[in-house]
């Protein structure tokens, strides 16, 4: 579950008894509210619920690498493919009752036939040094639903590992170790599923790019809140041609100790609710092409990104977009242009 309706719980009596023996008083709405800050959730009402509920029922204590696959047909052959790098050590669950061991990269059994077209859980557990699943046969990619745990399997490199799973919704890092991974480019380029991306809590201790990482993917929503890169330097054409209408990354950006290049991070990409207010633009490069093409965000957005950064007295840059601004955002822009020297062309004052 990703978001509890709220209409739906104004007749949940259960619930109404649980929070009211808690002490919370008022409507629903501010009961709820008051245990997810009780809890410790941050953040915007829908925000609290949709980590609360991702707690409650994604959260997993496996080190294994677990994904979802829909086998079209009986006597179906899958083969997860890897690539020589590293010492492999490890086990997969094909989730048929088949369990093999691997220890090379060209393994043998790596490859599995499937008696029986159905839906199955693949787990690997060990070591798996570079998984390469954009390697697989197309046939055989396409059968890849859900990534719904990274795992502990010592990735040295993300590089392509789910490029061209056109039919995968879901990427969920979990509980995972990516303290050895090095790079994120092209993660999850050229998929063409709605996808949500959930990169929560990870520490990426390594890794220092994020090129590509879902160019041309349709994610739809990615969120990355409590995530730390330190070393990250380049975000350059993240999201190209993504549907992003739900973008939680501050905390990845924020964790840098670089100045980060920007270049074409959100070209062509819908970015309607962000947490782009949240960034420290002095930690960011050059902005001139951060939102290069036909980007697009609400007015009201582009207002809240404009007092907060106007708010953080920063360091003079080159702002360049094609948002435009209501009055709400109307003086900021002015602090940033005439307070701290910015140079900010963009769509001009909505009308």
């Amino acid at each position: 579950m990703n978001m509890l309706q709220l209409d739906n719980l104004k007749n949940n009596e259960e619930l109404h008894a649980y929070l009211r023996a808690q002490g919370y008083g008022g409507t629903i709405c501010d009961m709820v509210f008051a245990y997810l800050v009780f809890l410790g959730y941050g953040g915007a009402l829908e925000d609290k619920i949709k980590n609360y509920c991702k707690d409650q029922s994604t959260t997993t204590t496996t080190t294994d690498f677990v994904m979802q696959v829909t086998i079209p047909s009986d006597s179906f052959a899958f083969t997860v493919v890897c690539i020589d790098s590293g010492v492999y050590d490890g086990a997969i669950d094909w989730g048929d009752g088949t369990t093999t061991t691997i220890t090379t990269f060209d393994d043998s059994d790596l490859s599995h036939t499937y008696a029986t077209a159905g839906d199955y859980e693949i787990r690997l557990s060990g070591a798996f040094p570079r998984l390469y699943l954009n390697g697989m046969l197309t046939a055989e990619r396409n059968t890849i639903t859900s990534i719904d745990n990274m795992g502990f399997l010592g990735l040295v490199s993300g590089s392509s590992i789910f490029r061209d799973l056109d039919f995968c919704t879901n990427l969920t890092f979990g509980n995972t170790d990516q303290s050895a991974n090095g790079s994120l480019f092209r993660l999850f380029l050229n998929t063409s599923a709605a996808m949500t991306v959930d990169m929560t809590n990870v520490s990426f201790d390594i890794c220092n790019s994020t090129r590509e990482a879902f160019q041309a993917a349709n994610v739809t929503s990615f969120d990355a809140s409590g995530a730390s890169m330190p070393n990250l330097n380049t975000t350059r054409d993240m999201f190209v041609g993504s549907t992003t209408s739900y973008l939680r990354i501050a905390d990845l950006l924020n964790s840098s100790n670089f100045a980060i290049g920007m270049f074409r991070t959100f070209n062509n990409v819908a970015l309607d609710d962000t947490d782009l207010d949240q960034v420290d633009p002095d930690n960011l490069g050059t902005l001139t092409d951060m939102f290069a093409g036909s980007t697009s965000m609400p007015p009201a957005e582009y207002d809240k990104i404009l007092n907060a950064w106007a708010a953080s007295a920063p360091a003079a840059k080159v702002f360049t977009n094609p948002f435009t601004y209501t009055e709400a955002g109307a003086d900021a822009r002015d602090t940033l242009i005439n307070t701290y020297g910015w140079t900010i062309t963009d769509g001009g004052l909505e009308l």
